[in-house]
């Protein structure tokens, strides 16, 4: 099992012989854009070329839904090398562990059957439908709420 290191700025981060191998960005109702969020605003700004717009339209709803009590994913990743290994389930258990009083709470695309199982397998539930967007384009697309509670 990877080693896991934890930073302040919530991004839990897995790391096996020294490479990173799972990342999970969180956020908090009461927290701005994470220090690593902004760094990537900075260096990435003149590549796109509406990125400060897409930072209004998605950060800053997200982090104005996030209740007083629940934890939002914003993003969960695993090396390719390392999936299977029960390293995205480390990194959510350690949310669980930290936060026990409060919902964790993400959106998924409906299309992303693997993502969903595992989080249904970790005990979320499905709380909600609506129509988001990839990001990628501005077409909308299926997308669901999950939810997790002791």
């Amino acid at each position: 099992m990877p080693k896991t290191e934890y930073s302040l700025n919530n991004i839990v981060i897995a790391i096996e012989n020294e490479k990173v191998i799972g990342i999970l960005l969180y956020f908090e109702n009461d927290c701005k854009l994470p220090e690593a969020v902004n760094k990537h605003i900075n260096v990435n700004k003149e590549q796109a070329e509406d990125f400060d717009g897409v930072i209004q339209e998605y950060f800053a709803p997200l982090l104005s839904k996030i209740e007083n009590t629940s934890i939002y994913i914003n993003n969960l990743c695993v090396d390719i090398e390392a999936r299977r290994q029960g390293v995205a389930g480390k990194l959510v258990d350690y949310l669980k562990q930290t936060f026990p009083d409060r919902k964790i709470i993400l959106d998924c695309l409906e299309e992303n059957t693997t993502a969903v199982n595992f989080y249904l397998k970790f005990g979320f539930k499905i709380t909600e439908h609506f129509l988001g967007f990839t990001g990628k384009e501005q077409e909308e697309i299926g997308c669901i709420k999950l939810e997790y509670r002791r």
